[in-house]
């Protein structure tokens, strides 16, 4: 009997490119076409990985997590590697890609 692959979902967290959402640090989920939310402030990138990990539960996804310049610097198959995400997300304050979560607040 052949086997059938099911199709994976990839759910991309990504710099938005919109000038509007630049300017505000802004990080766009972009799962399909009209399904695009922003999130902005200091916190932005931990609550859309966050926004990802939730759409993810719902089937077969892949959690691809973008640099500046939209290469993938990440790939998290759902739900198998989600315990790794808060070193993941150390790691990138550690090398400057993310802003330390205490440095925005006053």
């Amino acid at each position: 009997m052949p086997r059938i692959a099911s199709a994976v979902r990839i759910i991309q967290v990504r710099p938005s490119r919109n000038p509007r959402w630049q300017k505000q640090g802004g990080w766009e989920v972009f799962e399909a076409e009209g399904v695009c939310p922003v999130y902005c402030g200091p916190n932005a990138h931990e609550q859309a990985v966050s926004y990802a990990r939730q759409r993810a539960g719902y089937g077969r996804a892949e959690i691809q997590v973008l640099d500046e310049t939209w290469d993938v610097m990440v790939r998290f198959e759902a739900p198998c590697a989600f315990d790794e995400l808060p070193f993941f997300i150390g790691n990138l304050r550690q090398r400057g890609w993310l802003p330390s979560s205490d440095s925005n607040q006053e």
